[in-house]
């Protein structure tokens, strides 16, 4: 069992670092689960954080660097297991409550999603491509997506 892990590693070549409040590796079924305790005030709707906070980046680029981390200390045949959160009550009224990350969170996490109201939201991958861009064509001011739309945008559906 490890806590607070630090973690160092690399995502298309730029240096990312975190620190998993707790990790447990389990040697007799190569499992390693790592975890990471949150506190807010609304336990039961903790799923509309993890996206409005984009929790889900935190759960795709804390598994990057486990794999590394899993790797470096002779453990790269481990499953990986996602991030658990163990959310909670700020005001320590609700039971706290468990809310596993799955696969389909990671890959949200580094490729992006689109959401149930067809608003795009960035991955990891893709913000660091658009940052590669913006570094590139020293245009700070506009997405790489707006630029090539040359400026023009649809409006969304209102309902």
């Amino acid at each position: 069992m490890y806590d607070q892990l630090q973690l160092f590693f690399e995502i298309n070549g730029y240096a990312f670092k975190g620190k998993l409040d707790k990790v447990i590796v389990d040697d007799s079924e190569k499992v390693i689960s790592p975890y990471d305790y949150k506190v807010t005030w609304n336990v039961e709707n903790f799923d509309e954080r993890i996206r409005k906070m984009k929790y889900y980046l935190q759960s795709a680029s804390y598994n990057e660097g486990l794999k590394k981390w899993a790797s470096e200390n002779g453990m790269e045949d481990y499953k990986i297991n996602p991030l658990t959160f163990i959310v909670a009550d700020s005001i320590n009224y609700y039971t706290p409550l468990i809310y596993n990350s799955t696969s389909d969170t990671i890959t949200a996490g580094l490729y992006g999603y689109t959401d149930m109201f067809d608003r795009k939201n960035m991955g990891i991958i893709e913000a660091l491509e658009s940052i590669e861009w913006n570094k590139k064509s020293d245009n700070w001011g506009m997405s790489l997506e707006n630029y090539q739309n040359r400026g023009i945008r649809e409006v969304k559906p209102l309902i």
